[in-house]
């Protein structure tokens, strides 16, 4: 979490709750991520298996979507040829990995 404007303003009205909130959108400004956007990124880039991922966390319907949707975005990411084509890759493996979980993945939008 970053000490940013937004976030001291929630703890300075008492509104602790909307924290979690702003780390989940606060990604692409900030840097800030949530433990399961950071968990889905080191299942998707392999560094972790899905058992371990879910193993940490206590939201893992909350990671399922992040896994589903593709992992975390930054906001207004553009992607290289060769980033298009790893995120090809990346869905087909991520796709098999989950179905052999009996998850079901959703075709990558287009």
């Amino acid at each position: 979490m970053v000490p940013n404007a937004a976030i001291r303003n929630l703890i300075r009205e008492d509104k602790i709750h909307q924290i979690y909130s702003i780390m989940q959108i606060g990604q692409g400004k900030s840097g800030m991520q949530t433990l399961n956007q950071s968990l889905a990124s080191l299942y998707l880039r392999r560094l972790v298996t899905l058992e371990e991922a879910v193993s940490h966390t206590s939201e893992p319907e909350e990671l399922e979507q992040i896994i589903s949707a593709g992992g975390p975005r930054p906001a207004a990411a553009r992607l290289s040829a060769d980033d298009r084509r790893w995120e090809g890759d990346k869905h087909r493996w991520l796709h098999s990995s989950l179905r052999s979980f009996g998850r079901h993945v959703p075709e990558p939008a287009t």
